[in-house]
């Protein structure tokens, strides 16, 4: 069963028809104030009247649907602008079948589920943090730095590292199966053919859809291949992608390093850090500590170095202060990609 997402303004007193009309072939209809919640849809249903033209949220969500490409039949057309009924995308319920409609929507995606590992993972990575420092395997310079209240993360290259390789940056999204919760992750193209590394627990729920936004494009995706000991999974859109290349050396501690995500669902965002390189152990399983902020929505962002090598994907924050992280380091990446993409 698909979701369509149902756009109105004031009251419509023949929508509860057009709702059944829709119900009856199969549809089930969403209805907020939340345009994030479009994401959940293959299309949406704009009832148009002149209430609607005055509501700043019915134009919100109608330019949200038109710059992700989320194809919107519009029911009383006539009352809305040339210009909007001229839009790619945007389509007359008055000259157009059900069966058409049918053809346009986004289709379905893929159902997986996997198990989740993410709470433990926290727990070890605070266990750890904490004791190295009892140990004094710090140097003063790294404890400042993991420690201190804001740790020095934006850099003069920021910018210029979201402008040169935010490109490859996609934004994660499971959906559970009854279409009311989105679970959010951000993921990094691997290959030019669409393939998208994120981390295991970003899909860990149970869900019938997952989407992926790719620069304009909102996409549904298919799961490849997870790792819930390494935290990595990895999914495919149909679209060009352009990949980041993994780094062939560990960089040193103390160095530099950015993430590209989208923090607290937030824009796309770099942030700088400090790559610490301590190792913190999951079972068999081996992970690198970071000094960055971070923040929910970022776990499976791409962290990189100056040159825009992968030298790990996020994968786990300190939830008292978010500047501690852990991260699946490069060479681990690297075997997981060879394992399914490149070694196939």
């Amino acid at each position: 069963m698909q979701n369509l997402f149902v756009i109105k303004a004031g009251e419509c007193e023949d929508l509860s028809v057009y709702e059944q009309v829709f119900r009856d072939a199969g549809f089930r209809l969403i209805q907020t104030d939340d345009k994030d919640d479009l994401l959940l849809c293959a299309g949406a249903l704009l009832y148009a009247n002149e209430e609607t033209k005055e509501s700043a949220l019915c134009s919100e969500l109608t330019a949200f649907c038109v710059r992700r490409k989320i194809p919107l039949l519009i029911i009383h057309d006539h009352v809305l602008s040339e210009e909007l009924r001229d839009t790619e995308g945007v389509y007359d319920a008055s000259v157009i079948s059900m069966d058409d409609w049918k053809g346009i929507l986004k289709p379905e995606v893929i159902e997986k589920k996997t198990y989740s590992r993410k709470e433990r993972m926290i727990v070890n990575l605070i266990t750890a943090v904490f004791c190295l420092f009892l140990a004094g395997l710090f140097g003063w310079r790294m404890r400042e730095a993991l420690f201190e209240d804001t740790v020095p993360v934006q850099t003069e290259m920021t910018d210029t590292i979201l402008n040169t390789y935010g490109g490859s940056a996609a934004q994660v999204y499971s959906i559970s199966s009854f279409g009311n919760t989105v679970y959010r992750g951000s993921g990094y193209a691997v290959t030019s053919d669409g393939y998208i590394l994120t981390n295991a627990h970003v899909i860990d729920h149970p869900s019938s859809m997952y989407r992926i936004v790719y620069g304009t494009q909102t996409l549904p995706a298919e799961v490849i291949a997870q790792d819930a000991g390494r935290d990595l999974a990895l999914l495919k859109i149909e679209t060009v992608t352009h990949p980041l290349k993994m780094a062939e050396s560990e960089p040193e501690s103390g160095s530099l390093i950015w993430m590209i995500g989208w923090p607290q669902n937030g824009p796309k965002t770099a942030i700088a850090g400090v790559y610490s390189g301590a190792e913190v152990h999951e079972g068999t399983n081996l992970f690198k500590l970071i000094s960055m902020q971070m923040y929910p929505g970022v776990s499976g962002s791409c962290i990189i170095n100056e040159k825009g090598e992968v030298v790990g994907t996020a994968s786990a924050m300190s939830s008292a202060d978010h500047t501690i992280g852990l991260i699946v380091p490069y060479d681990e990446c690297t075997e997981f990609l060879k394992d399914h993409i490149f070694n196939r």
